[in-house]
C-alpha cells in the first residue's frame, strides 16, 4: 500500500494493483510479476523486474479540458484555439461563451500543461493559454475604461 499524491491510494495484492481516488472511484491494473512501490510527492513509481512506470491521479485541470463532452471554460478555450487554427468562426463563439471565466480557463490550461509529460500536448495547452490571455487583456481594457 502507498499514497499516490495527496488524495489517492495504491493497493497491491495477488498481481492486481488497485488505485482508489477521493471520489471512491477505482482503477485496477494487472501485473504478471511482483512490483515494488516507490512513493514520490506527486505519484508512485512502480518497479518490476522488466519495467518501470509512474502512476499518478489525473489532475482536475486535465480532466476538465480533455474529458469527453466537457463544457468547462478551459475545454472551450482549448477548443477555440483548434477552431482558430482551422480559421473557423466557432473560435469566436467559444470565446464569447466563456468571456466571464476566461482568466480561470487560462489558469487551468497552464496548470494542465505543468502536469503533462508529452511536450506537444504541453505546447498546445500553453498556446491555448496564450490565446486566451490575449483576450483577457482586451477584456481588462474594456472594463477599465
Amino acid at each position: 500500500m502507498a499514497w499516490c499524491g495527496l488524495d489517492s491510494v495504491l493497493l497491491y495484492w495477488d498481481d492486481v494493483l488497485l488505485m482508489v481516488g477521493p471520489s471512491e472511484d477505482s482503477v485496477s491494473y494487472i501485473y504478471d510479476e511482483p512490483v515494488i512501490f516507490i512513493p514520490e510527492c506527486d505519484g508512485v513509481r512502480i518497479l518490476s523486474n522488466t519495467s518501470m512506470e509512474f502512476v499518478q491521479r489525473v489532475p482536475d485541470s486535465t480532466v476538465s479540458i480533455f474529458k469527453i463532452g466537457s463544457t468547462s471554460p478551459a475545454s472551450l478555450l482549448f477548443d477555440a484555439l483548434d477552431h482558430f487554427d482551422r480559421r473557423s468562426a466557432k473560435a469566436d463563439e467559444n470565446l464569447r461563451l466563456i468571456r466571464a471565466s476566461l482568466p480561470e480557463a487560462v489558469e487551468a490550461c497552464i496548470d494542465a500543461a505543468g502536469h503533462e509529460f508529452d511536450v506537444s500536448r504541453q505546447r498546445m495547452l500553453l498556446r491555448a493559454a496564450s490565446y486566451g490571455q490575449a483576450f483577457c487583456s482586451w477584456l481588462w481594457q474594456q472594463f477599465s475604461t
